[in-house]
């Protein structure tokens, strides 16, 4: 029934056809002359050139080719150019122009709020927030509107939903969901411009991912002459943690050569409650971790532009130490809730990862069509050492001390063709095919009381392929636009678990349409209709049966049946004067992927475990209005309503509930570059797999100021101020009764400081006197 009504929805799009481009308006802002003449020329095609002067400082483009174009805008002796991308109808942008008395020039640059629309996609301008851009990256996706980190699995949530694909730089980060977070941890938020969160991807993109894809945006060094920039970050909460980062980058008019250095070590901690209530008796379990990580970091990059081609050849170095000392304390009561006995459990473990990543990435760019070719490859050393012991009072049982080793080797090839060209100037055909190998040599040994134990050891070989290749045709007309395309993924993987004869196989074969039309009525409405299909893969340590052992009665343990899970969505989406953004999504979920605690009452031990659950649906109602109550208040308001209903049989899960998130951001420009943000974040009761969680709110205070010409910028951010984050769980299984109370080092006050130090001239090195004259001639 979907596929028919995307098809009816196709037809109407070519039915709405009755111009051939498309309009680009706006408004210039700032210190402005009376009048302003802007230049639009294609960059592909330099003979295709526009131009306009301002009317009120207000400009309009009428019946213009879509494409990427130089756009100049001069104003008597004042010169500005850079570059603008025109695919669909642009209304209402705003340029911001700002005097430099000592150079006497004018610096053109769009005046960025903090949340923007850009086809379909969320833009969050890190830049502009003191709190986003102070920390690191996982700090600042953890504080984006509709953007929920969940501590139990390590992951993030989009508007509610589970299974986020994380890239940097359009890069996506082939790693274990522990491995992200620590990646995002050593990147620092001053580094990073711009966050994109696409909840609708096309077929271009890999399929991973139900929830969408939150796309990391770090800043690039375009001046001429040579760059030094430092940043660092120390924060005082329970404990004290430090980011410190060096960058060092060159530029020649045709060269690139840039080295970042990152070290950062921190301390943390993670203190949870467990209440279980088992058939004749209940428990209380008290866990206190303790973690120290210590990491270092080396990127470097090398660009070189050709004259219609441009490579890239990228590598890092990443070296991690991590030392964790945890304590449980298990407590034992009857049926009359008379305590028994208590189980205590130190473990220490000493965890080592060594990461290697090169690649490169070569476009070639012709008049009306582009080839990019990427390439990668990514090794992982990993070495993961720990050592339990027990003992009970009054002493029933006697336990040994169980230690583990994990050595781990990971190889990841992955290679990439895309394919662009333009068919006319309102339409374009993309292809492209991706390849993805995965190779994992994994041990887990375990010893009790310094004996090897054969019956809890394992050694597993695991190789995965994803191969896949994709077609999607863009039209663009005066008033509409529609993208359809079909992504193809062909994935066999095959594990062998050696010491027990265990052996896992598959190959599947699977199709992602997707479908998005665009109707713009008029400059201030625009409305979106999109369909996609989108696919989770289970990780490779909840799909082997490995064992991690938190006491004697609690254990991790993967799940060789888990299915990869289905997601289908249907989102409407409504934008008002380019500001105030409306959304309506249905999605349909199937074998999503919770881990899921299963308690036996005959022992009373407990199991936690990857589960698929069979259905889960839901609706949600989005919005992100941006105000400007006064010139120096920036207002931005992100609410979400979600219906989310969730069944399985197996497990005896049947729940749903009405749950809400609203984000309210206050930015306040001061005199002086002084710049203060006040931030609040709360979410009502919501179901995630296994568990409501009950409600969160969170406020965070920051304040900026930028010294010795914006070359240094100094922050001070306080997090939670008024410690209310903690996370109280409590299982929606029939018949089983757990409730887990978590706390987190949130509670803290940071320092930022960053400087910037460059020489040399800016990129467009043409002189002012000679473009301006070209730029009138071009207008007389």
């Amino acid at each position: 029934m979907v596929y028919k009504f995307l098809v009816l929805i196709f037809l109407f799009g070519f039915i709405k056809i009755f111009s051939q481009t498309v309009q680009y308006s706006g408004k210039i802002e700032g210190n402005s002359a009376k009048e302003y003449l802007i230049i639009l020329t294609d960059l592909n095609n330099p003979v295709n050139s526009f131009s306009e002067s301002t009317s009120a400082q207000n400009f309009t483009f009428k019946n213009i080719s879509t494409g990427n174009y130089k756009r100049c805008i001069t104003a008597n002796s004042f010169l500005k150019c850079d570059t603008i991308s025109i695919h669909n109808n642009l209304i209402n942008d705003i340029i911001s122009i700002e005097r430099e008395n000592k150079i006497q020039e004018v610096i053109v640059s769009n005046k960025k709020p903090l949340v923007q629309n850009k086809n379909g996609v969320l833009a969050i301008s890190v830049e502009s927030s003191p709190i986003l851009s102070n920390g690191t990256a996982f700090e600042t996706l953890s504080k984006l509107p509709g953007v929920s980190f969940n501590y139990s699995n390590n992951s993030f949530n989009v508007k509610g939903k589970p299974g986020v694909q994380i890239q940097v730089d359009g890069q996506t980060l082939y790693m274990s969901n522990s491995e992200v977070i620590n990646y995002l941890k050593n990147i620092s938020s001053s580094d990073v411009s711009e966050i994109e969160i696409n909840t609708s991807p096309s077929a271009k993109y890999d399929a991973s991912g139900n929830a969408g894809i939150i796309n990391i945006k770090t800043k690039k060094i375009t001046r001429e002459g040579y760059y030094l920039g430092m940043s660092f970050n120390g924060t005082q909460g329970k404990y004290y943690k430090q980011n410190l980062g060096i960058k060092g980058q060159y530029n020649t008019q045709k060269n690139r050569y840039m080295l970042y250095y990152i070290n950062s070590f921190n301390t943390d901690f993670e203190k949870a409650d467990t209440y279980r209530d088992f058939l004749n008796t209940s428990t209380n379990q008290e866990t206190y971790a303790k973690i120290k990580g210590n990491t270092n970091t080396l990127n470097s990059q090398y660009e070189h532009k050709f004259n219609k081609s441009n490579l890239l050849i990228n590598s890092s170095f990443s070296f991690y130490n991590e030392k964790i000392n945890q304590n449980t304390d298990l407590h034992f009561y009857d049926n009359q809730n008379e305590p028994t006995s208590t189980l205590f459990s130190n473990q220490n473990s000493k965890n080592n990862l060594k990461t290697f990543d090169i690649g490169f990435d070569y476009n070639i760019t012709n008049k009306k069509s582009k080839i990019t070719f990427k390439s990668n490859y990514i090794f992982y050393n990993i070495k993961n050492n720990s050592f339990l012991s027990s003992f009970q009072y009054p002493a029933t049982h006697t336990y040994d001390d169980l230690q583990n080793e994990s050595p781990n080797k990971v190889n990841i090839v992955l290679s990439q063709l895309d394919y662009e060209i333009k068919l006319d100037s309102l339409s374009k055909l993309e292809t492209g095919a991706k390849a993805i190998y995965q190779s994992i040599d994994s041990e887990n040994n375990f010893y009790e009381s310094s004996v090897f134990s054969l019956s809890k050891s394992d050694k597993y070989e695991y190789n995965e392929w994803i191969f896949g290749s994709y077609i999607q045709y863009n039209k663009n007309f005066n008033k509409t636009s529609f993208t359809v395309g079909s992504r193809l993924e062909y994935n066999p993987l095959k594990g062998v678990d050696e010491k027990n004869n265990f052996t896992l196989k598959r190959d599947n074969i699977n199709l992602f349409p997707f479908f998005n039309f665009s109707y713009n009525p008029s400059k201030n409405n625009s409305f979106s209709l999109s369909y996609n299909k989108r696919i989770n893969r289970p990780k490779f340590r909840n799909l082997m049966p490995f064992v991690y052992y938190v006491d004697q009665y609690t254990r991790l343990v993967g799940n060789s049946e888990l299915k990869p899970s289905f997601s289908h969505q249907l989102e409407v989406q409504y934008i008002l004067k380019n500001k105030y953004i409306f959304s309506i999504a249905y999605f349909i979920n199937k074998n999503q992927i919770y881990q899921t605690p299963i308690q036996d009452n005959d022992n009373t031990s407990t199991i936690l475990t990857p589960i698929n659950v069979n259905k889960s649906n839901s609706l949600s109602f989005s919005s992100n209005i941006s105000l400007q109550p006064l010139k120096w208040w920036n207002l931005n308001l992100n609410g979400i309503i979600l219906y989310n209903r969730i069944s399985d049989n197996t497990i005896n899960i049947n729940s749903s509930i009405w749950s809400g998130q609203m984000v309210v951001s206050n930015i306040f420009s001061l005199p002086k570059t002084l710049k203060l943000e006040f931030t609040t974040d709360y979410r009502t009761p919501f179901i995630q797999g296994p568990y409501k969680t009950q409600d969160l709110f969170t406020a965070n205070i920051g304040i900026s100021k930028s010294f010795f010409d914006n070359k240094l910028k100094v922050s001070l951010v306080g997090n939670d101020i008024f410690r209310t984050y903690t996370v109280k769980n409590t299982s929606i299984i029939e018949n089983q009764i757990s409730n887990i109370t978590q706390n987190f080092d949130t509670h803290w006050i940071r320092l930022g400081l960053v400087y910037k130090l460059a020489k040399g001239i800016k990129k467009d090195g043409t002189s002012t006197d000679k473009l301006s004259e070209e730029l009138k001639s071009r207008a007389r």
